[in-house]
């Protein structure tokens, strides 16, 4: 599995840029393990860990934020596994809780930024930050950021563009998907999965 990273906006605080390579580095290196890959790469978006009114507003199946915060952990870490790399594409969460929730959640994470994603966000140890981004996953460019665009970057060349912000209420365009939590029962989803949404999309058999 290949991937490549391009930073295209920052949020202007100093990067990780050592400790990111080392990881990349260590996920180009991959290989395969009776039939399986060690490490991949998965998405997701509008966690909300700790926000009532994101809960309520949106209808989420949990009485509270602590149930809320205990099925989004249990959910992420029955698919993304400690050597995994998450994009979070914003919206990670508020409250006094968010350090534990995230060192409780398995994977190198990086994060998207979203417009609910205050300063004590930003100071958890991510292995990035970023306002969007384009990737390269298996030969795919894709482009990831918070909210969605309709004239993304690189789509006139086939790039991919994923984000969150949605809620699963704007209608998926070609080669476009949202990767929020309410879109992919409430867990992580893998670049496999969406590399066959795409092709479901495009019109694939």
């Amino acid at each position: 599995m290949g991937v490549g990273f391009n930073r295209d906006s920052l949020t202007g605080r100093t990067v990780r840029g050592k400790a990111l390579r080392r990881l990349l580095h260590d996920i180009r290196q991959v290989v395969l393990n009776k039939g399986q890959e060690m490490a991949r790469v998965l998405f997701t978006a509008d966690t909300h860990f700790g926000s009532d009114g994101h809960r309520i507003f949106f209808k989420r199946p949990f009485v509270d934020v602590l149930e809320m915060a205990r099925a989004l952990i249990k959910n992420w870490n029955e698919v993304v596994n400690p050597r995994d790399l998450v994009y979070h594409l914003g919206d990670f969460g508020v409250g006094d809780s968010i350090h534990a929730i995230f060192h409780n959640l398995n994977g190198h994470k990086i994060l998207v930024r979203g417009n609910h994603d205050p300063e004590p966000v930003l100071y958890l140890p991510w292995a990035d930050i970023a306002r969007s981004m384009t990737i390269t996953v298996r030969g795919q460019e894709i482009w990831l950021a918070h909210e969605p665009k309709r004239g993304w970057l690189g789509r006139d060349r086939g790039t991919w563009h994923l984000h969150g912000h949605s809620h699963g209420r704007r209608s998926p365009s070609l080669g476009s998907l949202d990767a929020g939590v309410e879109c992919w029962d409430y867990r992580p989803v893998t670049f496999n999965q969406i590399q066959e949404m795409m092709r479901i999309m495009k019109g694939g058999s």
